[in-house]
């Protein structure tokens, strides 16, 4: 098990309300009412790059018996432990991109999460979509493996959006994509790009169901440019 720090709690939750914000409003069936097994589990393995280059990538689980967190499950993915954070919520369970041994993300691979917990073992697959890339006069993005959804949202910089793909959310999007010239309404402007694509799944872990019980996992891009 592993502390965590004021700073790096503060830095956490930021992420994480980023991350869960981009995951669960697009995650469509994960809204879906469903029948509710004692045990559920939350996973979600996730990487996102930001217009500078810092990359995030986060393993985050939370386990639950009839409702309650639970801190005795032993989680790994491709097996790689994942440790339970001490000094934060119950039943969280956390690997970051600086943590030894590291989680990390590479579109194309399949994630193999493990959970055992009470005598049993619960175990998902899923591929990773992403691998987003931007040409050279930003009118083009595509990304290396496509996902059940997807997005891509153009903004001015600090600003209001200036293009948004689908319209329907959420819904399938193929790479690659055509930015248009509408995209982009004031020459030598600073516009902001995200690219997102995800994997999800409910009732996931094999007979596990309910809304705490899912995996996703997803890879978002970001960019700055002048156009």
């Amino acid at each position: 098990m592993k502390k965590i720090n004021l700073y790096t709690l503060i830095g956490l939750m930021a992420i994480l309300i980023c991350i869960s914000s981009c995951s669960k409003k697009d995650s469509g069936n994960l809204d879906e009412p469903v029948v509710t097994t004692p045990v559920q589990v939350e996973a979600e393995v996730s990487r996102s790059v930001l217009y500078d280059g810092t990359t995030n990538i986060e393993y985050y689980f939370t386990v639950r018996d009839n409702n309650v967190l639970v801190n005795n499950a032993t989680i790994t993915v491709n097996g790689i432990n994942v440790p339970r954070v001490i000094g934060f919520i119950d039943g969280y369970y956390d690997l970051r991109e600086y943590d030894n041994p590291a989680a990390s993300y590479v579109p194309g691979q399949t994630y193999t999460a493990s959970v055992q917990y009470n005598g049993k073992t619960y175990t998902e697959s899923m591929k990773a979509p992403g691998g987003f890339a931007l040409n050279s006069d930003y009118t083009k993005i595509q990304w290396d493996q496509n996902g059940n959804y997807a997005t891509l949202d153009i903004y001015y910089l600090y600003g209001s959006t200036t293009y948004t793909v689908p319209s329907a959310r959420p819904s399938p999007l193929t790479s690659p994509q055509t930015i248009p010239s509408k995209a982009y309404p004031t020459p030598g402007s600073t516009y902001t790009i995200h690219g997102w694509v995800q994997n999800s799944k409910k009732n996931s872990f094999g007979s596990l169901s309910g809304d705490n019980s899912y995996m996703t996992v997803t890879d978002f891009k970001e960019w700055r440019v002048t156009k």
